[in-house]
């Protein structure tokens, strides 16, 4: 009886997030918004292995990540931050960043984002998402 509630909680858990959320398909994997108002927006970020996004920053947005499972890296600044399990970083307005899933890793990096209000018109980026070469950098 009790592992049937578990099964049925986590089932529950995902049908809510297939119906209350936007996938966003990315370059890198996708983006689920799972609550977005004039004051705050959660999102999943689910990024495969050997991918990394765009270098970027936000003009307003100021953003944390909290590493729900995975592995990977934040690079805020030129400075990378190693992304596990529970692992959070805060990325202020301004501050140019990007992610990445290396190649060695078979599962991807799923981080949770908590933010203020998400609008496209406050990204600036410098350039594209890429898949890696080395588990590092691309061009």
């Amino acid at each position: 009886m009790r592992g049937s509630s578990l099964r049925s909680a986590i089932w529950d858990r995902e049908a809510w997030e297939n119906l209350m959320s936007k996938k966003i398909e990315k370059a890198w994997g996708y983006e689920l918004v799972l609550s977005s108002t004039n004051l705050y927006t959660l999102k999943k970020l689910v990024v495969n292995p050997g991918w990394r996004c765009s270098l970027h920053r936000h003009r307003i947005k100021d953003e944390t990540f909290i590493c729900e499972s995975g592995y990977g890296w934040v690079c805020i600044e030129n400075d990378p931050v190693e992304m596990q399990i529970g692992v959070s970083v805060r990325i202020m307005p301004q501050d140019w960043h990007y992610f990445w899933c290396p190649n060695s890793e078979i599962k991807p990096m799923v981080l949770l984002e908590v933010s203020t209000h998400h609008s496209d018109e406050d990204v600036e980026r410098n350039n594209k998402s890429c898949m890696l070469r080395t588990s590092e950098e691309c061009e």
